[in-house]
Formats: C-alpha cells, sequence, structure tokens
C-alpha cells in the first residue's frame, strides 16, 4: 500500500468523524432548543394557572367579606377584627374616598375613584384588575365588590409567584417561597 492510499484512509477517516461530530452537535443542539421551548412553554401555562387560581381565591374571599358587611352596620369594626393574611382590605367610599386600610393609614389615602377596579365595581358591581400598587409598589392582584350602601370593598394580593426551573425532567412551581418539594 503506498504511502497515497494511507493518506486517503486517514483523510476519509477523519472527515467521517468530523461528520458524525457534526450531525451529532446538530442533534444535540436541536434536542436543548426543544427541551428550553418546551421549559418555557410549561412555565408560562403553570404561571397562569396559579395566577388564576389566585383570582378566583380572591373571589371567594370578597363575596364571603361582602356578605359579612351586607349584614352589619359597622363596616369598619369587621373589617377590623377581620383576619386575612397576605390579603390587604380596603373600604372606598362612593365618591373615592378611603375610609379603611389594612396596609396604609386611610387619611393619607389618595382619592380612589380612578382605580380601574373600583370604577368598574362602582359601574357594574364587581371589578378586578392586575396592576403595580401606587401605595405598595408591587403588582398585585385586585377584587373589588360594591356593596349595598354604595361603598366599594377591595381585596389585594401580590402577585408573589415565583416560578423554579430545575435541572430536571420537572418544574417546581412555589408561590410565595411556601417551601419547596
Amino acid at each position: 500500500m503506498s504511502a497515497a492510499q494511507k493518506g486517503g484512509r486517514l483523510t476519509t477517516t477523519v472527515t467521517r468523524r468530523s461528520l458524525s461530530r457534526r450531525v451529532f452537535g446538530t442533534i444535540f443542539s436541536v434536542a436543548m432548543l426543544v427541551v428550553v421551548v418546551f421549559s418555557l412553554v410549561g412555565t408560562a401555562y403553570v404561571q397562569g394557572q396559579l395566577v388564576r387560581l389566585a383570582h378566583d381565591e380572591l373571589e371567594n374571599q370578597i363575596d364571603f367579606i361582602a356578605a359579612t358587611l351586607n349584614s352589619t352596620s359597622d363596616d369598619t369594626f369587621i373589617l377590623h377584627n377581620l383576619s386575612q393574611q397576605n390579603t390587604r382590605i380596603t373600604l372606598i367610599d362612593a365618591d373615592g374616598t378611603v375610609l379603611y386600610d389594612t396596609e396604609a393609614d386611610a387619611d393619607g389615602m389618595v382619592n380612589h375613584l380612578s382605580r380601574p377596579e373600583v370604577a368598574q365595581a362602582l359601574e357594574t358591581g364587581r371589578g378586578s384588575s392586575e396592576r403595580a400598587s401606587s401605595t405598595l409598589g408591587e403588582v398585585m392582584l385586585y377584587e373589588a365588590v360594591r356593596l349595598d350602601d354604595s361603598t366599594v370593598v377591595r381585596l389585594a394580593q401580590e402577585l408573589g409567584l415565583w416560578v423554579i426551573l430545575r435541572p430536571s425532567p420537572y418544574i417546581c412551581a412555589e408561590w410565595e417561597f411556601g417551601g419547596l418539594p
């Protein structure tokens, strides 16, 4: 066998190895891209479901609180003694004046008539929004209901959703650092 033939075989072997590495690299890159895309889509889905559940929970809480306030005469006494963990409660007069708030002094608060959930509740009886709180500076979920005396009770919960991606075959979603599995 001549040196040229050996050289030709060597070139063919190197070319085959190089080609197989390129094919493997391409397949690996596509597989990683698919994993990343599915992880992002799964994360968005889980986050959307948790936000929907938080809205549903706020709706249930506000229905209970509204029924209680509609059946009593001293709203601020009831609200002051009501224990709602991680939920901000605000009582707003029909003109937008804040009558009670669990997180801030009601006397120092600006008029709430222009808040989307309050305006919607005054107009239709119920309102909701997801926006940044101008008082607390955090993204909050809001639910508001117009009471029988035309005041509005509003509940707010921080949108404290953290989705953690792990290098494993599952995604762990945690609500307000409630605990890692």
